[in-house]
């Protein structure tokens, strides 16, 4: 049985919520429902905080779904290791 890794998990749980907040805010920023003013700067600065949040889910699972076993056997991670 794999250890939950606590930091990863906290990290797709913020991704999680990032990805929500960009399908949220995608409404309000559209040009059909254009606010003006201060909710557009903050929906536009919201978006901008949580852009990161799909790259960053694919990343994590990435790493999850690796074995460390398949790592050690990469010639690109075998070469980090011994610098």
């Amino acid at each position: 049985m794999k250890k939950r890794v606590l930091s990863l998990d906290l990290a797709r749980v913020l991704s999680i919520l990032g990805v929500v907040a960009i399908h949220a805010e995608n409404i309000t920023s559209s040009k059909t429902n254009y606010l003006g003013g201060i909710s557009w700067w903050f929906v536009n600065t919201v978006h901008s905080l949580v852009a990161v949040s799909v790259p960053l889910f694919v990343m994590i699972s990435g790493t999850l779904l690796l074995n460390k076993k398949d790592l050690s056997n990469n010639y690109v991670f075998s070469k980090i290791k011994n610098i």
